[in-house]
């Protein structure tokens, strides 16, 4: 708890939670185990209403990856996934699990900080799903 506590306070997460203001979401190590979800996935879906979808992308329509959505201006828009402060594929969250995590935030639309900001259209932010693993670099 001490190693994820300190993670989070080099990361900057406990900074971005008390200039959020209630907006975004924020779950530490504590919480993370206290939500007993076997996957990374489970632990995400829901938070903010983000849905994890695998995304047929090979033959014959099978999953071969995974997105993480939600709903900005009436659509679904893809939420870019940061890992320790880097911008990875989403699969990249299927290889950890639930206690190999610090903490994660997610964030929808206008809420999401400037660091994590990447515009999919023209004035357009569709949020972020960020995560620190216990060996997080900020």
């Amino acid at each position: 708890a001490a190693a994820s506590a300190r993670v989070l306070r080099v990361t900057g997460f406990y900074d971005r939670q008390r200039a959020a203001g209630g907006r975004g979401a924020f779950l530490d190590a504590q919480a993370i185990a206290d939500l007993e979800r076997g996957r990374v996935a489970d632990v995400i879906n829901g938070l903010r209403g983000v849905s994890g979808l695998p995304v047929p992308a090979g033959s014959w329509g099978v999953p071969t990856r995974r997105a993480y959505t939600a709903r900005r201006f009436g659509a679904r828009c893809v939420l870019p996934v940061y890992l320790d402060g880097i911008l990875v594929p989403a699969t990249e969250l299927d290889r950890l699990k639930p206690e190999h995590l610090a903490g994660i935030e997610v964030y929808v639309g206008a809420e999401t900080p400037p660091r994590f900001n990447v515009r999919q259209t023209v004035g357009q932010v569709c949020g972020a799903i960020v995560v620190w693993t216990n060996g997080g670099q900020g």
